[in-house]
């Protein structure tokens, strides 16, 4: 049976058709408007709450006729009656703009043919684009958003579960990040340099090997289960015109190839600008870490490499942290204690704090660690919290929980101790493989030689701060390098240098891949991790 609800967004009024019994999630989605799935639509995030105005909806199971405004997750809600009213707040819609890094560390390269070529890096959560100029190997322009597959999920596992063997799925999933992400900012680029996309006559791509099937429309299926074999590990090279990107229907894209399901071409190309197949010979270990929702580690040693992933979880993007976000605008992206319990924090843009984001709650959780607020399980010192007047308790399912008070310049925003536990979960999982791939060659942290950090997300966390979590091994800082984004430097060396693609190929039968979910103490090793060091 038709129906219509009426869709406060912002300013707007939106009357959208629908059908009765649609779930809220569909109708929003219909309506054009994204929004924020982090979990997928399991109803685990919390970001996604919608107000019921009027009308009758079926929430979690429960029908419930609506007089007053009453707030639900969408994801759990489905409409029941005609002529329903809801408001979407803003901080349920997903936003399209982001602090994303597209800095990489390499010079530009001349060699290639005349013409423009289009660098992509496709990530689970970003999608970065830059436009360069062929013959002298200069980027013209570049461009980010958010890869709106989000929508469907906040990490590779929610998106391989809503697909599921289901072609119409993996074609709108492919659609979302080709049509709604990288079209649009092709469009935008091509529109502020006043350049043809006829003037377009190469393309590259690296991503994760999930990210890298659903754009070539290959399913991704197998690699939700155990051994998490990728339909393919080197790709076809393809023309615009069979993936509908916004260019002339013949120019070739290219797709850099993977190692394996959790070891894509964004870390392929990690291996090759860090140059580790030569310092694997130098016989002191070193480690590159590509920290992300799914983080990856590849061990230089003895004149080879190990590589292994590790499922950090979107935690760091603040999926599953009440007032966690990406780094939005607003978000605390810097934060300290000072030794007389001041609290001092940065937001991005510079404008009242809304959320915090991962390198802002890294940073408060080590500062709660150093000045004492926090203790090594996680749990506040509620005796001092209280002398602060920084105590609260929130609702937390049918109990309430302990919380502190961060920010009050706007919304109150509110770091509880669940928020730290899935923080600590996550940095556990990094750790804890970074641990075991070193033990199983009988090396400890204080032998390595460099920890090189890759990815947009390592530009931003302070190092001390992620010691201090237990995130980073505690050594040397001086130890440490961050050499921006990888995956964009293989992309554009992929057509600066058309050659360097045949040793791209070559790489990725050279890393011994580890399943740390094979490794005996895994476990034990988490459980030691999720705890904040001494």
């Amino acid at each position: 049976m038709n129906a219509t609800i009426k869709i406060n967004v912002g300013n707007r009024l939106i009357k959208q058709q629908c059908s009765l019994n649609d779930s809220l999630v569909d109708i929003i989605e219909a309506a054009k408007i994204p929004l924020n799935l982090q979990c997928g639509g399991g109803g685990f995030c919390g970001k996604c709450k919608v107000i019921l105005k009027q009308g009758q909806f079926l929430v979690n199971g429960e029908s419930l006729t609506v007089s007053d405004p009453v707030t639900v997750l969408g994801c759990l809600t489905s409409l029941l009656s005609n002529c329903g009213e809801i408001d979407i707040p803003e901080s349920s819609i997903l936003s399209p703009d982001g602090q994303i890094s597209t800095h990489f560390a390499i010079a530009t390269t001349a060699g290639a043919a005349d013409g423009y070529h289009l660098a992509i890096d496709i990530g689970t959560t970003t999608v970065a684009v830059i436009l360069i100029e062929g013959a002298s190997g200069n980027i013209v322009a570049e461009e980010t958003a958010y890869n709106q597959q989000m929508i469907k999920g906040n990490d590779v596992s929610a998106r391989i579960s809503y697909i599921g063997n289901d072609a119409e799925r993996l074609k709108s999933m492919q659609q979302l990040v080709i049509q709604s992400s990288i079209n649009k900012l092709i469009a935008k680029i091509l529109k502020r340099t006043n350049i043809s996309r006829d003037d377009i006559v190469a393309v590259a791509v690296a991503a994760n090997t999930v990210m890298s099937h659903i754009f070539l429309n290959l399913n991704p299926s197998p690699m939700g289960v155990y051994p998490f074999t990728p339909v393919m590990t080197t790709y076809p090279v393809v023309t615009a015109g069979e993936l509908n990107l916004h260019l002339n229907r013949d120019v070739p894209i290219y797709t850099l190839p993977a190692i394996a399901g959790y070891l894509g071409g964004d870390i392929v190309a990690d291996i090759y600008i860090t140059d580790l197949i030569k310092k694997s010979q130098s016989g002191s270990p070193v480690v590159m870490i590509d920290l992300g929702t799914n983080s990856e580690i590849v061990l230089a040693y003895q004149g080879e490499l190990f590589a292994t992933s590790t499922a950090a979880g979107p935690a760091f993007e603040g999926s599953g942290v009440r007032n966690g976000s990406r780094a939005l605008p607003g978000a605390i992206e810097k934060f300290n204690i000072t030794e007389q319990l001041e609290f001092e924090y940065q937001t991005i843009g510079n404008v009242k704090p809304k959320s915090l984001c991962g390198s802002g709650i890294i940073d408060f959780i080590a500062s709660g660690f150093r000045r004492g607020l926090i203790n090594a399980m996680g749990r506040y010192d509620l005796e001092k919290l209280t002398q602060l007047n920084r105590a609260v308790k929130v609702d937390f399912g049918e109990n309430r929980i302990h919380g502190a008070l961060v920010a009050t310049e706007q919304d109150d925003l509110i770091v509880t101790e669940f928020d730290i536990e899935q923080i600590l979960k996550a940095k556990a999982a990094i750790f804890s493989g970074l641990k075991i791939l070193l033990a199983q060659h009988n090396l400890t942290f204080n032998e390595l030689s460099e920890v090189i950090l890759s990815g947009g997300f390592a530009k931003y966390i302070d190092l001390k701060n992620s010691i201090t979590l237990g995130l980073l091994p505690n050594i040397a800082i001086d130890k440490f390098s961050v050499i921006g984004n990888g995956a964009l430097t293989g992309a554009y060396l992929a057509l600066q240098k058309p050659e360097i693609r045949q040793e791209f190929n070559n790489l990725i039968t050279t890393p011994q891949v580890i399943e740390l979910n094979q490794d005996p103490s895994f476990e034990f090793n988490y459980i030691d991790a999720l705890m904040l060091p001494s």
